[in-house]
């Protein structure tokens, strides 16, 4: 079973592990090499507790606990960060560990980042993904559609990013599915 729930300080090593491990499986070819070795556990723990003693009252980090495994998957969401969409929530970060991908546990994640974010009174949301990263099309398959794309530069390589986007979170969750979490927050 798995369970959602807030994250608290005590949480921020096992939060750098799943976004660490995540980093290096999902973006291997895309990401220089360089970036994905360089980096800790350690200073993301730090950078994760410092994220979860700060969060503002609209933002949230959530984490996905298994029994028997722990935290398996973490995700944060809160207003959206980009005045050019119209939408008014955004997923910051969604990462499932990878020895639990294809489980669940990123479509409950996604759920309850927007169960959270309509509790702050945002019923719209969109996140970013890279263009080239396989596991985007997880968003399409959760109802997302493309709303915008952008391109930048990072670590010295072009990023291409793709912006997936939910009109309604009501309906992005539906009722029918059996895998609703259970949540603790």
């Amino acid at each position: 079973m798995i369970t959602v729930r807030n994250a608290t300080k005590k949480d921020a090593g096992a939060i750098a592990q799943v976004y660490v491990d995540s980093w290096r499986e999902s973006y291997a070819g895309m990401i220089p090499d360089w970036v994905l070795l360089g980096m800790s556990y350690r200073r993301l723990a730090k950078a994760w507790d410092r994220a979860i003693r700060t969060a503002g009252k609209d933002e949230a980090i959530l984490v996905a606990e298994s029994e028997g495994a722990g935290i398996v998957g973490m995700g944060s969401c809160g207003p959206t960060r980009d005045a050019k969409l119209a939408y008014g929530g955004e997923v910051y970060t969604l990462y499932v560990h990878p020895n639990h991908v294809g489980q669940g546990v990123g479509s409950l994640l996604l759920k309850a980042l927007f169960a959270k974010l309509e509790s702050i009174g945002k019923p719209s949301a969109c996140v970013w993904a890279l263009a080239q990263n396989p596991s985007r099309h997880f968003y399409k398959a959760q109802g997302g559609v493309i709303a915008a794309t952008r391109q930048g530069r990072q670590w010295g390589v072009s990023i291409h990013e793709v912006a997936y986007a939910w009109e309604e979170l009501t309906l992005a969750a539906d009722p029918t599915r059996k895998d609703e979490p259970s949540t603790g927050f």
